[in-house]
């Protein structure tokens, strides 16, 4: 059993699929096997995104496996807490309705199918037959803060750990069996697919401790087992209970009110006749506050994927030493970190310059601020003499290893390509919690009438249903990161004091400038073509990237 304040760490995350495989398990990666890794990688995050869906319900969403050709998907019951109807939005950008088949509120399972049979065969996961050993490479598939600008869904990884799972979290869900790894994953990841290195589903994601930066992901021989089980509507409580809602008035009627608006809302998502997002009524804070942000990148730091990716990963290292610079004022104290970009040019945070004209970048003497591109947060920095310059990477693809330069030297995988961030929808996705007044209202009836005719366990699935819903609401609140034009995204722990730093792919070459840290499992970063598009300058003044031969492998 967790302590209290353990407890309250123990997020329960809307987490992405892991992905397990054999390459050195339990050893140091060397650079060789980081390139093979990395190969396993690119593949597993082109052929998992199709397979993963985000789950669209009435109090949030969340991530889910589709692990049949006619549409069975599989995701967690905090996510499916209320919703027997659910929109699925697919990462072509479809939209369709989903039914619940079954859920299990202790164990944090649940089944959707979809309600119109596909017109063709859906891509799926294969089931894994076992566990992923520890020290096993996984990675992780899902929607973490959300479903994005794009239906796209991010990609993380991580390394199996040994260990126990965390038991009870947030006093609703039991994960005793739960696989341990050290994926960063947050809330929109959980009910997505944990994927061995051969993109077998080996397991389903639910819940994260921050203190101690471990995810815990529901077994595959747990979904094997639900899968059997839950079927016509069957719910399953905490202590072993089952309700058959055909056989029981009160569920029936309590879901026969629920049903009827619920499925009306999910259809007005799916024809784009839903009401907007309101605007948010308060502040709502883009990133945590530097000092315990800058914490948690530490603690990151003594996971095994982190050590074992910075030991195979040492040219990719020494690049972004090169590549990064203090910036000064005019009394010496450091302000922020740049980028090297180009012969004479650097790029900078410009929130972290405000309306300084000139800075003293450290090595080099005084320089120029000569632009800033707002809607980007970046500012183009003429540096006072030529300085050695990165090659340059256009369009990485998603999987591919990276590495953040600065104080504490990050490594990880790119998530997802370049994409808009709305701020806006952000903020107010954070603010949204609790059920529409039709909703709460007949639960409300539900409880009054199980307690009149002494039901008590129709009392207890209005609150597992209530308190699945609040353990998902409790930790969205103040991680809406502000908005962007266009940024890569990229699961590095990046501390808040390292923005402004390089961005490189295993062979050292610049990708980016790091720009946030949205939150635990996501940071962003303006890619090549993106730092193009806003200062010209650093391509020769030409707003277009010079086309780059493919070359083969990594």
């Amino acid at each position: 059993m967790l302590d209290k304040k353990t407890q309250l760490l123990s997020i329960v995350a809307i987490m992405a699929g892991l992905s397990f495989g054999s390459i050195a398990q339990g050893e140091d990666l060397s650079e060789k096997g980081a390139q093979r890794l990395q190969k396993h990688f690119v593949k597993i995050a082109k052929e998992a995104s199709p397979k993963t869906v985000c789950v669209l319900g009435v109090a949030g969403s969340g991530t889910g496996a589709v692990i049949s050709a006619d549409g069975l998907v599989v995701t967690n019951a905090h996510v499916a807490a209320v919703s027997r109807y659910s929109v699925l939005l697919f990462s072509d950008g479809t939209k369709r309705l989903a039914k619940r088949q079954g859920i299990d509120y202790g164990r944090d399972l649940a089944f959707y199918r979809l309600v119109k049979k596909p017109a063709q065969p859906l891509p799926f996961f294969e089931l894994s037959k076992s566990n992923p050993e520890f020290g096993s490479w996984i990675a992780a598939i899902g929607y973490p803060g959300g479903p994005r600008t794009t239906a796209a869904p991010t990609f993380s990884i991580g390394v199996v750990r040994k260990g126990a799972g965390p038991g009870n979290v947030n006093g609703v869900l039991n994960y005793d069996d739960a696989i341990t790894s050290d994926a960063p994953l947050f809330p929109g990841n959980s009910g997505g697919p944990m994927v061995d290195l051969q993109g077998r589903l080996a397991g389903i994601n639910g819940a994260v401790n921050l203190q101690g930066t471990a995810s815990y992901s529901i077994p595959i021989a747990r979904v094997r087992q639900r899968m059997k089980q839950l079927s016509d509507g069957i719910i399953m409580l905490p202590q072993g209970q089952k309700i058959n809602i055909k056989k029981n008035f009160i569920a029936r009627g309590l879901f026969k009110l629920i049903d009827s608006n619920i499925k009306r809302m999910m259809e007005q998502r799916i024809n784009g006749t839903a009401p907007k997002l309101p605007a948010p009524t308060t502040a709502v804070p883009s990133v945590p506050n530097f000092e315990e942000s800058d914490d948690l990148a530490k603690r990151a730091l003594k996971t095994p994927r982190v050590k074992q990716l910075s030991k195979a990963m040492s040219t990719a290292q020494n690049a972004a030493k090169k590549a990064v610079v203090t910036l000064q004022d005019g009394a010496g104290k450091a302000i922020a970190y740049a980028t090297i970009v180009s012969q004479n040019y650097a790029v900078a945070v410009a929130s972290r310059i405000g309306n300084r004209k000139a800075v003293i970048v450290k090595g080099y003497g005084q320089a120029r601020v000569i632009n800033i591109d707002r809607a980007q947060n970046i500012a183009l920095i003429k540096l006072p003499r030529a300085a050695k310059a990165l090659p340059w990477r256009h369009n990485t693809p998603v999987g591919s290893l990276v590495f953040s330069g600065g104080p504490y030297n990050t490594p990880g995988a790119l998530s997802a390509k370049s994409r808009s961030v709305n701020g806006r929808m952000a903020a107010a996705m954070a603010q949204s919690g609790g059920f529409p007044a039709p909703i709460q209202s007949a639960l409300d009836s539900a409880k009054k009438l199980a307690k009149r005719f002494n039901i008590s366990v129709i009392e207890e699935l209005v609150d597992q249903m209530l308190k699945s819903t609040e353990a998902r609401g409790s930790y969205m609140k103040g991680n809406a990161p502000r908005g962007f034009r266009s940024v890569l995204s990229h699961d590095s722990p990046l501390a808040p004091s390292q923005i402004g730093t390089p961005l490189v792919d295993k062979s050292g070459r610049l990708i980016g400038v790091n720009v946030a840290n949205a939150h635990f499992g996501t940071s962003y970063a303006v890619g090549i073509n993106d730092l193009i598009k806003s200062f010209p300058q650093i391509n020769g003044g030409k707003a277009r990237p010079k086309t780059q031969r493919k070359k083969s492998g990594f």
